[in-house]
């Protein structure tokens, strides 16, 4: 039997990947703020029997829009045609979801609506009357908690039985007015010109294709073969001897438009659309259509949403969103917050580091060592294992662990808060000086934890040279793999004053940066357009699922390379090689950044991962001077490890980061950041190395 498909749609953080991991079981990134979902999230289940395709789209206010990962959902709609979409909508903002609800159906989906966030309804003494509201839209509505998976099952019981029933959708409600029904059934016949059956109009009805034509004209009208609907239309007007249609009806002056102009989006943006000045007459009439349509689509979602909800009273979070985003107390909270997360990587990560290398070393290393020699003996085969299995293994609870589990779970804390959304706003006005608006804040904020999401997370900016900006920042970002060696090296043997140091010094070349490129583009920032989410208590389950999930991968994907490269590594210092390997890196590591030659070495294989270089450096004390978090010191000085990290976060971007960053921005701009990034490295670490032997 043919799998069931299913999409996951709705706004922008109602909780739509909450409720696809409820619903499959499979890990989709969530946070309280917009743009997470940036690319398809897929998995394969199974419900009351069936095999279920269930795809998680990305966050989209409209249909019609223009933006890279909103544009992704309306291609997988459009091509894909499931079998049942899952509308979720936040129960506490009804009105202005239902507007995409309303789209759906006039589409001729078939939908199921997820009423979510239906427990901070319940606090705010909201009350939405889930089976007036199925009523009203003739559709199945279920109550959804989607953090605590509170109505999960009904909804997929009921979308097996809506993809059971037999729809006809081509009498669907009819929500418009009498002129605006008139004018898609005159667009439907045109389009029909030539049309053998409904497969040739995307397997939509006329009046649904209509609509696609005519609200999604500017956006997706290129998109597979609606580009054929489009070429129909045109020859529907020349049948009519070249009269405009009914939609068409003005004056001359309506009808020329300029060569660039601005269309109203139906969720109230606007986009720069540039046509050529027949293309021009031919849509103007349309995008009045559209834009009557958008608005009778908004009254009839605020008429739903006023008869279905009782409003309640204003909630705690509120009063602290205002203290978050005022100046003159949001200022000092992100202040606070960010000293917390500080604290809480020197002491807890050290914490955690010291308790897992004091168990590494009471009894799992001296039983490796003793079993390694008794099969191998003592010689260059036993070390180069030992280098493998005990240094790396050390290596990685020493620092990536401990450091780097802390990180994802501060990340993690703030992201389903709410809180990176209030910086966005509080930094609007600062991030226009670097080119930027405050939106473009997130991808930066994420690039703490990991670059590659930051990267795909830049497609919610609306120009390419927002996103070319924004890129080369989140390469200049401590990453967690930069962040666990500046933490887990600087801080340890250096002192934690060192530490901030590191960190200044990556402050003020990323601001340098970003001040630099915005003079260097053309091109000025845009406003910010974006919805104020309120704060939230962050689930603790799903906060700790979160933080493992993304530690798991860290482990499963970072401690074999470790280990490998520790292999590597001990081959090459056993059988001599090193050394040879290392004399052409002498005159760049050695005389002009002050470090150890073998630092050179590691610092290359930290472009496979970033917390690597420092763990062959450990791994490297730990063959060569015995397993002691403390021995690093004895072949670098505290001077040395700044440097190292300071090189270390600022030579080039992880392998990882490269790949996004080519496949997002092109492989002229990688090779370009690239290069920038490598001279930045060499260029700051020697002048530091230099200012601390002076000092």
């Amino acid at each position: 039997e043919k799998p069931l498909v299913v999409c996951v749609a709705g706004n922008p953080n109602v909780g739509k990947s909450t409720l696809f991991t409820c619903l499959t079981g499979e890990e989709a990134e969530a946070a309280n703020y917009p743009g997470i979902t940036v690319e398809l999230n897929v998995a394969h289940d199974e419900w009351q029997g069936r095999s279920v395709e269930v795809l998680d789209l990305p966050g989209t206010y409209s249909l019609g829009a223009l933006a890279g990962d909103e544009r992704l959902a309306w291609e997988v709609l459009l091509e894909r045609r499931p079998d049942v979409v899952i509308a979720v909508v936040d129960a506490t903002n009804l009105a202005r979801n239902l507007y995409m609800v309303l789209q759906l159906l006039d589409l001729g989906f078939r939908v199921v609506v997820a009423l979510n966030m239906s427990d901070e309804a319940r606090k705010r003494k909201l009350h939405v009357d889930a089976r007036r509201l199925s009523r009203e839209l003739g559709v199945p509505v279920v109550d959804t908690v989607a953090s605590t998976g509170e109505g999960v099952g009904d909804v997929k019981l009921s979308v097996g039985k809506l993809a059971a029933w037999s729809i006809d959708t081509a009498h669907a409600p009819r929500r418009y007015s009498p002129d605006v029904e008139g004018r898609l059934a005159e667009i439907g016949a045109t389009l029909t010109v030539g049309a053998e059956d409904a497969c040739d109009l995307c397997g939509m009805t006329p009046r649904a294709a209509a609509l696609t034509v005519v609200e999604g004209f500017g956006a997706v009208c290129q998109i597979g073969r609606l580009e054929e609907l489009r070429r129909r239309r045109q020859v529907g007007r020349r049948h009519r001897g070249g009269r405009p249609d009914a939609a068409g009806r003005g004056d001359d002056g309506s009808r020329r438009r300029s060569r660039q102009h601005a269309v109203r989006s139906p969720d109230g943006g606007s986009s720069e659309a540039r046509r050529d000045d027949a293309s021009a007459h031919e849509t103007a009439p349309d995008d009045v259509l559209a834009l009557q349509i958008a608005g009778e689509r908004h009254a009839a979602a605020a008429a739903i949403a006023d008869v279905c909800s009782q409003t309640g009273r204003r909630p705690t979070s509120e009063a602290l969103w205002r203290l978050a985003t005022r100046p003159a107390t949001g200022v000092p909270m992100a202040l606070v917050v960010l000293a917390c997360i500080f604290a809480a990587l020197f002491v807890v990560g050290g914490w955690i580091s010291e308790a897992l290398t004091w168990a590494w070393e009471a009894a799992p290393a001296p039983l490796l060592e003793r079993g390694v020699e008794a099969l191998l003996g003592d010689g260059a085969v036993g070390d180069t294992i030992l280098w493998a299995v005990n240094g790396g293994i050390f290596a990685t609870l020493a620092v990536g662990i401990p450091y780097i589990g802390i990180f994802y779970l501060m990340i993690a804390v703030l992201e389903d808060s709410g809180y990176m959304n209030a910086v966005a706003y509080l930094s609007d006005r600062v991030m226009h000086r670097f080119g930027l608006h405050g939106r473009a804040v997130i991808p930066l904020l994420v690039a703490g934890g990991c670059r590659v999401p930051a990267i795909m997370g830049t497609r919610v900016l609306g120009t390419r040279r927002e996103r070319i900006i924004a890129g080369v920042l989140i390469t200049l970002v401590p990453c967690s793999a930069s962040t666990a060696v500046i933490v887990g090296a600087v801080s340890l043997y250096a002192g934690w004053q060192w530490a901030l140091f590191v960190y200044g010094v990556l402050f003020v070349i990323t601001v340098a940066a970003g001040l630099a490129l915005n003079r260097l583009i053309p091109g000025e920032p845009g406003g910010l357009v974006m919805e104020m989410f309120p704060l939230r208590r962050p689930a603790f389950r799903l906060v700790l699922r979160k933080t493992w999930a993304r530690l798991k991968d860290f482990i499963w994907i970072a401690a074999p390379v470790i280990l490998l490269g520790s292999l590597v590594l001990g081959a090459l210092y056993e059988t001599g090689l090193v050394w040879r390997l290392t004399d052409p890196l002498a005159p760049v590591v050695e005389w002009w950044l002050g470090l150890p030659a073998v630092a050179g070495l590691t610092l290359l294989f930290g472009v496979l991962r970033k917390e690597l270089a420092l763990q062959l450096l450990v791994a490297f004390a730990v063959v060569e001077y015995g397993s002691g978090a403390s021995q690093l010191i004895s072949f670098m000085t505290p001077d040395q490890i700044v440097v190292f990290a300071l090189v270390n976060s600022l030579f080039l971007p992880c392998a990882s980061t490269m790949t996004v960053l080519g496949r997002e921005m092109g492989w002229r701009v990688l090779l370009g950041i690239s290069a920038g990034t490598l001279a930045i490295a060499l260029l700051v670490g020697g002048a530091v190395a230099r200012l601390l032997a002076f000092g």
